[in-house]
């Protein structure tokens, strides 16, 4: 288990993020996954987001309770914590493909803090996520260019 230092609460709102964010691309990977419903092929990709995007909840939370913080849990807060945008009035694949991307790239971000600040365990596990989030990204761009 690690302990918490000095830069627990940054990690602690960065990882807020993580879940607000998974919650947005959860709720537009959803909306996407009802157009393309007779899209065969493209529901097929985006059915499986849905229980990785839960994990990545989990993941954060269990993190968060550990170092002492309490994750978000009423839509308001996720709403404020959210750097996707959870606007979804036409959304599209590259759209989607871009906010997989993003949160990839936050995740990096919030890794590399915590190894810095010694938090291995929870940089670890953000760096374990990290990949698959490029990878969701980078098929459902090729889904949206064929």
């Amino acid at each position: 288990m690690t302990t918490p230092g000095p830069a627990s609460p940054a990690i602690v709102a960065g990882l807020s993020r993580v879940i607000a964010d998974a919650y947005v691309l959860r709720f537009k990977t959803e909306v996407m996954m009802w157009q393309k419903i007779g899209c065969l092929g493209q529901a097929a990709l985006l059915r499986p987001l849905h229980a990785y995007l839960d994990e990545v909840i989990l993941l954060a939370a269990t993190r968060i309770r550990v170092l002492g913080g309490s994750p978000p849990v009423t839509l308001g807060r996720i709403e404020r914590l959210a750097s996707v945008s959870g606007q979804t009035d036409q959304p599209d694949l590259a759209g989607l493909a871009t906010a997989y991307s993003q949160t990839a790239q936050d995740l990096s971000s919030l890794a590399t803090i915590a190894r810095v600040s010694g938090d291995e365990v929870t940089a670890l596990t953000l760096y374990g996520q990290v990949g698959r989030l490029e990878e969701a990204a980078f098929r459902i761009d090729q889904s949206a260019s064929a």
